[in-house]
């Protein structure tokens, strides 16, 4: 269980973004306890026991650690969500920027498309999951391959003016209050007409409720599968 802090030359902090930076010195403005080493793994911060990971996305690559550090320590998981999204378009031969504000509206069980890849650890008792509800200002370069240049455009940077509220997904509960809209019993085709989720999300976030206990399935209807909340 050694441990020790890694100096601001790390590669690490050289390629972070401004999300990651910020939402860690928020979460902790100590930053001697920021990139702390445990062992073989490089924590975002490490605070009175408790190990905080900021991950902005890509929740695949923590199931190696997770496996690692669970037995333990307690684990937060901290994802940014934006409850409101400037984008600012850059254009690289004139300079001119535009922005416009996006209409993607946050809502929590977004985070069950990250969530799916590391379903496994979402019963352990030293787990704890955490969205960081924030405003964010998005610059992209246009230099995509569409005529309006957008689709595969470069994403430069996210930077968060504010931040909200902090929204806990621990207990099933937590997940069933995003729930009301459904009725006692649903298929899959009808939670994905109640939820405010793309079609990917709501099959993915049916698997995360699950998993966490939030629903159960209750039958096979023709072709159609039907669930219920616990």
């Amino acid at each position: 269980m050694e441990y020790h802090s890694i100096n601001d030359t790390s590669i690490g902090r050289q390629k972070e973004k401004s999300l990651h930076l910020l939402l860690k010195r928020h979460l902790c403005p100590d930053e001697t306890k920021h990139e702390v080493k445990i062992n073989n793994w490089i924590v975002d911060i490490f605070n009175q026991g408790i190990i905080t990971e900021v991950q902005t996305g890509n929740f695949h690559q923590m199931k190696n650690k997770l496996a690692s550090l669970l037995p333990e320590y307690k684990v937060r998981i901290v994802y940014p969500m934006a409850t409101e999204k400037i984008i600012h378009w850059e254009n690289p031969e004139t300079g001119e920027i535009t922005s416009r504000k996006s209409p993607k509206k946050a809502h929590p069980l977004r985070i069950c498309k990250e969530l799916y890849f590391i379903r496994d650890y979402l019963n352990h008792p030293n787990l704890e999951i955490l969205i960081a509800m924030c405003k964010i200002n998005e610059y992209r370069m246009l230099d995509g391959y569409s005529k309006n240049k957008k689709k595969g455009a470069t994403k430069v940077d996210q930077i968060p003016v504010w931040f909200d509220e902090t929204i806990s997904l621990t207990a099933k509960e937590d997940y069933q209050k995003y729930l009301e809209a459904l009725p006692p019993k649903f298929s899959v085709k009808t939670f994905k007409s109640l939820m405010p989720l793309s079609p990917k999300e709501a099959v993915l976030a049916i698997q995360v409720l699950k998993t966490v206990g939030a629903i159960s399935f209750v039958e096979k209807a023709g072709k159609a599968y039907i669930y219920s909340l616990k």
